[in-house]
């Protein structure tokens, strides 16, 4: 039995190095060209938990995105956007749950990940974007 949880760990310990260790994600920033055209009006932040796929930041960036433009949406008006999304992946304790599966032979590329994102609100400045 202790062989057995040895080499259980062990193998969790290389699976592990298979995931994409990048704990931040960096969303598009605001550009010099944009400084003309929008004003800062606020941050808003947001924590979820989710499924994301290894090596798909994309997917990641956008989810976090709609989330936090929910939230800037109940507290401003206007025409307003999220620029400089910063996102802090944090592994969850369900991950594990995707290891079962290599058992049975099968591959699975997601993990779950306790998700932390902020950004800048943004608002357009009239007769821009």
């Amino acid at each position: 039995m202790k062989k057995f949880i040895g080499i259980f760990i062990v193998i969790l310990l290389l699976l592990n190095s298979c995931v994409s260790n990048d704990r931040f994600v960096y969303g598009p920033t605001i550009t010099a060209n944009e400084l003309e055209t929008i004003e800062i009006i606020g941050s808003v932040e947001t924590l979820f938990e989710t499924t994301i796929s290894w090596n798909k930041n994309n997917i990641l960036l956008e989810r976090s995105y709609y989330e936090l433009l929910k939230i800037a949406q109940r507290k401003y008006t206007g025409k307003i956007d999220i620029k400089n999304i910063v996102i802090e992946k944090q592994h969850s304790s369900k991950s594990l749950l995707f290891f079962i599966p290599m058992f049975f032979n099968t591959s699975v590329e997601m993990s779950y990940a306790n998700i932390y994102a902020r950004g800048e609100v943004v608002m357009y400045k009239t007769g821009a974007h």
